[in-house]
């Protein structure tokens, strides 16, 4: 190795992955976002797009009279939502979205096909454990009231959704995420998730994969003797 190279390699093994860029788009857990709010437009706001509205609806018949599935309906209601994260994913792949709250939301791995809903199976969680007998587990995410109505009691519903959201932040700077729970489970620790996609220079092949990898970083766990197992659940 070149002195280029140590340099290099020097210069990297003093980098803190659990440490988010000094730059990033932060979010607390207990931060309700900015809600959708409903625009209004004039009239001539109104006749200048009409030849683009009849040119998209001339291209929907066409595609449905072929039996094919429209890239974009106008007049389906999406989902309100102000909570998304940096989604998984390369470039052109598709991608699964993933909220800023710690849970997955939003699949869109094929062209128009879109699964908006937060899939509450799909979850991480932590379980710490202590020689003296203490344990505490949580699932790592905060799904709003609205996202748990309706789940099974005796399944999801009896998890341990009991993470304390003003303790969380989520960190988030492209390619890259990081999601820190501060004192959660265990006050006393402090857990840090990486999340990275593909995102290769000069690579367009490889950057076109629906996937990324996760990086899980423990601080104080040394000062604190204890045992902590996280674990990813894919329903």
């Amino acid at each position: 190795m070149g002195s280029a190279g140590l340099e290099q390699t020097k210069a990297r093994s003093h980098i803190n992955c659990a440490q988010p860029a000094t730059r990033t788009w932060q979010r607390k857990f207990d931060d309700e976002g900015k809600k959708i709010e409903l625009f209004s437009m004039t009239m001539n706001d109104m006749i200048s797009i009409i030849p683009m509205v009849l040119k998209g609806l001339m291209i929907n018949a066409d595609q449905r009279g072929k039996g094919r599935d429209i890239l974009y309906d106008p007049f389906r209601k999406w989902m309100d939502n102000c909570y998304r994260g940096l989604p998984l994913g390369g470039l052109g792949s598709g991608s699964i979205g993933r909220s800023y709250r710690g849970y997955f939301q939003h699949f869109q791995i094929f062209p128009a096909l879109y699964e908006e809903k937060p899939i509450l199976a799909n979850q991480f969680s932590a379980f710490v454990s202590r020689p003296n007998g203490k344990s505490y587990s949580t699932v790592l995410a905060a799904p709003t009231a609205d996202a748990l109505k309706g789940v099974d009691k005796a399944a999801i519903g009896s998890w341990d959704w009991k993470l304390k959201e003003k303790n969380c932040t989520y960190h988030a700077l492209f390619p890259r995420s990081r999601t820190v729970y501060d004192g959660e489970p265990d006050p006393e620790i402090k857990i840090t998730c990486r999340q990275i996609s593909p995102i290769i220079p000069h690579n367009l092949q490889g950057e076109q994969l629906t996937c990324c990898s996760f990086h899980i970083y423990g601080a104080k766990f040394w000062e604190h003797t204890c045992r902590c197992n996280i674990a990813l659940y894919m329903g």
